[in-house]
């Protein structure tokens, strides 16, 4: 019994001593661990401060040398113009048989602003290009375009009471295009989405510019005279952006 005893109490010992060790050895592999991932951190903050540094500097060195970059716009693309071809004084004359009416649109000038360069920093360096036919209170006509590098980015035209642009209206360009049965190369057309004035339709064909309009009870006014391609009389102001 004796024996027996003393074996139990050796090998519960032989166990207490084992765990110690398992124990001192985890200790020792997580101290390990923690000087590791210190030095790596380290690492880190010094390799990241580095790198912000160098970020910093880049910015500053391109900051500086585009302060006083100009850039220069491409030209005038005077393509744009044939859609309104038209000359200081000129009338352009809307008939509509049914009602035996007329709409007469007065043009009292063509201008265009073109940004031919601008410096990188100010406040208006773009590209941009405007198309103006008329102020507001000139006539029952006024055509406004802008444009960015030759691009159009916004169009408005306004026949009496009745404003037409992409953002009312739905705008589709159409080729081969049949009108009070005349056949258009290319047209631009804008149908009104909301109810505001009293014609819902805007056609304007390349070469030519208003060929004809609808009102909301669908009669149509169409243009007298039928001359193609054109030739306007623009002027083209050039500025810059500085």
């Amino acid at each position: 019994m004796s024996y027996n005893k003393n074996k139990i109490n050796f090998m519960q010992e032989f166990r207490n001593v084992k765990k110690c060790l398992e124990v001192i050895r985890m200790a020792s592999c997580v101290e390990s661990k923690t000087r590791f991932s210190s030095r790596n951190l380290i690492n880190f903050l010094e390799i990241r401060k580095r790198s912000l540094l160098i970020l910093m500097i880049v910015c500053l060195f391109g900051l500086i040398s585009c302060q006083d970059k100009t850039v220069n716009c491409p030209e005038f693309e005077e393509e744009i113009l044939k859609w309104i071809p038209y000359q200081e004084n000129e009338e352009v004359v809307l008939y509509s048989q049914s009602q035996d009416s007329t709409i007469t649109l007065l043009i009292n000038g063509v201008n265009v602003t073109h940004t031919t360069h601008y410096t990188i920093g100010a406040k208006c360096g773009t590209c941009d290009d405007q198309i103006v036919i008329n102020s507001y209170d000139d006539s029952s006509f006024q055509v406004e375009m802008y444009l960015n590098s030759n691009k159009i980015v916004g169009q408005s035209f306004r026949i009496c009471d009745t404003y037409f642009s992409e953002s009312n209206s739905t705008y589709s360009e159409l080729t081969n295009f049949l009108f009070e049965d005349k056949e258009y190369d290319t047209v631009r057309v804008f149908e009104k989405n909301d109810s505001q004035g009293v014609l819902k339709k805007l056609i304007i064909a390349k070469g030519i510019g208003v060929i004809g309009v609808m009102d909301i009870n669908n009669n149509i006014w169409s243009l007298k005279t039928n001359d193609k391609n054109k030739q306007g009389n623009a002027v083209i102001s050039r500025v810059s952006c500085e």
